[in-house]
């Protein structure tokens, strides 16, 4: 049996995964970045949102600057975005699905996580405002 925290870890490294690549395609698709640009696009919009959930829930440090492999999943997704971006684009509103998959994930990572410390419900999207934000 896989015990409870492996399992709301893979659920948030899988969001973080989707949620890179998501940031990345849309700043493909917005822009005319280079790599490091589109690869830290991904890297703030997968990791931004759990940051800032982490924080307001004072679960600090954030889980991400204390496990090495959010910056690594995040890192991937934006890379594999940029690699095959243009073969991503072809497939049906890839970027949708991938930002319902890593909202639903974080989502329910997060609301286990709020739940977990004492607190009642919280919303599940700070990491779009925070590429909105950087990609203009």
């Amino acid at each position: 049996m896989i015990a409870g925290g492996t399992v709301l870890l893979f659920l948030d490294l899988l969001g973080t995964f989707a949620f890179a690549l998501n940031g990345a395609l849309t700043a493909l698709r917005a822009t005319r970045l280079d790599i490091v640009g589109v690869v830290t696009l991904g890297m703030i919009t997968a990791v931004g949102g759990g940051t800032i959930r982490d924080v307001l829930l004072d679960s600090l440090p954030p889980a991400t600057f204390a496990d090495w492999r959010y910056y690594a999943v995040a890192a991937a997704g934006g890379l594999i975005a940029f690699l095959l971006g243009r073969h991503l684009e072809r497939l049906n509103r890839p970027i949708n699905v991938l930002d319902a998959v890593g909202l639903a994930l974080f989502a329910v990572t997060g609301a286990t996580k709020a739940v977990g410390l004492g607190f009642g419900r919280c919303p599940g999207s700070a990491g779009q405002p925070a590429r909105r934000w950087r990609s203009g």
